[in-house]
Parts: structure tokens; sequence; C-alpha cells
């Protein structure tokens, strides 16, 4: 779970989101859900898609070792309501658990005006 605090309401946000895999992993993608709860209490869910490896299986994020890191960011974010945001993610792959997936972090910070 993440907490985010959202104080401006007029300013456009970026979302970085980071995974970190082994080498061991599987797959040349991950696909997760992000849900979302605004202070206000409603709900979203969305799905995302992280490419790992390209199709000839060398990797496509930053490696260091056995280590892989991919980010994805979105970016211009509008925000409607001020006050604590909730993100949480749920793996949206088909096997039971993602096997040497490391971490997730997630940021959010306040784009500069222009």
């Amino acid at each position: 779970m993440f907490k985010v605090n959202i104080s401006d309401t007029t300013a456009s946000y970026t979302a970085q989101i980071t995974i970190r895999t082994t080498t061991d992993y599987g797959y040349n993608n991950l696909w997760f859900f992000i849900h979302s709860k605004t202070p206000g209490g409603e709900v979203d869910r969305i799905p995302v898609e992280v490419k790992i490896a390209n199709p000839d299986g060398s990797w496509i994020g930053e490696t260091s070792g056995t280590i892989v890191e991919n980010t994805v960011y979105f970016r211009d974010l509008k925000f409607p309501q001020k006050g604590n945001y909730i993100f949480t993610f749920e793996q949206g792959i088909t096997e039971q658990s993602a096997k040497n997936v490391m971490d997730i972090s997630y940021a959010v910070t306040q784009n500069p005006t222009k």
C-alpha cells in the first residue's frame, strides 16, 4: 500500500512505478492492476503492463548483476481532490505468485509549473 498526499488540485503530477526482478524472471512482461482510492472514497482499478525483456530475451531495463530494474512513468496526471490517495497493487498474471519479482516502488511527484 502506498499513500500519497495531494495538496494542489490545479497542478499536474507524474507517477513513477519501478519494478525489480531477477534475471530468472521467466517472461518478457509483467501485468498488474493499480487500485486507487480517493480521499472521498471513490475507487478505481486500472491494468498496467511493464515490459521486462525484448522478444529476443535481452533485458529492457537497467541491469546490475542478477537484478533487472524497469520503470514506467504516467505523466501529466491530475488529482481532483485534496488529501490522501491510497494505491495498492495486485498481480495480473495467471500464476498464483509472481516468482522472481523482488519489489515494486511507487512515487508521485508534482511537475514543475510551466
